[in-house]
């Protein structure tokens, strides 16, 4: 695992905002930190965390700072059964649940209305992300100004394969599980779910955990069917907005190779390093930017982009 992940991020704080809690449509609710922007109409930055990750995360709190010192209002949402969110939700959110986050955007319009509004994707949170603006295409919906995807998954099968097999991903695999294992019992004791917390408990690969949960949970027929659904890789020619990725070729999660759909489509900007593992892009030492961490500096200036 890329320690670099751990390091502290100085001047970041834990302020949340307005606590908003958003109706998803099935009785759920997610729990999201917004700020309006500085300027009235100004563009709201909408952050998603990544795989196992929340809202309070080290890295969407840099984010989120970054973004409100430039003006632009935030919100740091958290998905179902992460972080705050967990005490409103019965299900786990899975990597193509873009309709949580549509909902999230039409209720932040009603808060800022005339905002346009910039999805930040992280690792997994970059695939939803993905899949929101595409279903918001032409207008249908909230106005999107970009969409930005860092260390994004796009290829949900090839991600979630690579992590149950390559010995380099033992460590991500299983701290990814123990957390699913945790928020998945604790979705049971606080509504009464049934889990079968034995075959839980049980489960050491991502594709046990959504054969035995995910798949079944939200009406898929296989872990493998879930997955070729959720992936952004079949939507990606509907989105009509500004594309930003940051990815590295060493990362361990998600193969360089398996973003080439997303490199050799027009209208993206796409900024690869050889390191930089998963979420970690810190540079060797400070340059012309506030601090080491550039590729958060790279997204904060694409918002403002032309």
């Amino acid at each position: 695992m890329n320690l670099s992940l751990l390091w502290p991020r100085g001047g970041v704080p834990r302020a949340h905002g307005e606590r908003v809690l958003v109706d998803v449509g099935d009785g759920d609710r997610v729990l999201l930190h917004f700020a309006p922007p500085r300027v009235a109409g100004g563009t709201v930055a909408v952050i998603v965390h990544g795989f196992t990750s929340s809202a309070d995360a080290r890295l969407v709190r840099s984010l989120a700072r970054k973004c409100a010192a430039r003006g632009f209002g935030v919100a740091r949402v958290n998905t179902r059964g992460s972080g705050a969110s967990l005490p409103f939700t019965r299900r786990l959110a899975h990597a193509g649940l873009e309709a949580d986050l549509c909902a999230v955007l039409a209720a932040l319009q009603r808060r800022a209305p005339g905002s346009s509004f910039a999805l930040l994707g992280i690792s997994m949170g970059g695939n939803v992300a993905l899949r929101a603006a595409a279903a918001l295409a032409a207008g249908k919906g909230p106005r999107l100004s970009c969409v930005a995807g860092l260390s994004p998954v796009v290829d949900v099968a090839r991600c979630a394969r690579d992590c149950d097999t390559a010995p380099h991903a033992r460590l991500y695999r299983a701290v990814f599980l123990r957390s699913l294992r945790a928020r998945v019992a604790a979705l049971d004791r606080a509504h009464g779910l049934g889990i079968d917390r034995r075959a839980l408990a049980a489960v050491r690969t991502l594709r046990a955990f959504d054969e035995l949960y995910t798949a079944p949970l939200w009406g898929h027929a296989s872990a493998d069917e879930y997955w070729a659904r959720a992936s952004a890789l079949p939507v990606l020619d509907a989105i009509e907005v500004p594309i930003l990725a940051i990815a590295a070729r060493d990362d361990l999660l998600v193969p360089y190779d398996s973003l080439r759909p997303l490199r050799r489509r027009a209208g993206v900007r796409f900024l690869a390093t050889a390191k930089g593992g998963h979420c970690a892009f810190v540079a060797r030492a400070r340059g012309a930017d506030e601090d080491r961490y550039w590729a958060e500096n790279r997204i904060v200036e694409f918002l403002g982009a032309p």
